[in-house]
């Protein structure tokens, strides 16, 4: 049976797995399809994670945020490639989807962190970090159900 590894950003996505059939090929190659634009997108946050700091300049924070941005356009639209089973069709969508709204999240945050008043700084994290946590929430809640739908195939 093969994994399919929850998608990951900035230490802020926090999701369980999803697992094919043992015995169906197309369940297997759809998790081996997802799991290989995972992969991928894991690398390069990987490299990234480390370019927001408390030594980065801001300048440098807003490159940084724009390669992740890249990172989560480029994970899209990898999975939007994938054919996925019917059964779970729907729900690759919804998936795909929860996952572009870290993009649109990555420029509501890039946007207000270029504010000079720090206090503009501090919320637009706060607010960034709850978004975030309700993507991942929702991210899991896809995950559960393909997991579940490619269980009872």
């Amino acid at each position: 049976m093969r994994r399919l590894t929850a998608l990951v950003t900035v230490a802020l996505l926090a999701a369980g797995g999803v697992a094919g059939c043992g015995s169906d090929d197309e369940a297997n190659r759809y998790v081996g399809q997802v799991n290989e634009a995972q992969e991928a997108f894991a690398g390069t946050v990987k490299q990234l994670e480390t370019g927001i700091s408390a030594t980065s300049t801001p300048e440098q924070d807003r490159r940084t945020l724009t390669r992740f941005r890249g990172a989560v356009d480029d994970v899209v639209a990898r999975l939007r490639r994938i054919d996925p089973p019917g059964e779970v069709a729907q729900l690759h969508q919804r998936l795909t989807s929860v996952i572009g709204r870290y993009g649109t999240e990555i420029d509501r945050f890039k946007t207000a962190a270029g504010s000079s008043n720090p206090q503009r700084v501090l919320a637009a994290e706060t607010d960034f970090k709850a978004r975030v946590s309700r993507i991942s929430a929702d991210i899991n809640g896809a995950i559960k159900q393909i997991n579940d739908e490619l269980g009872a195939s």
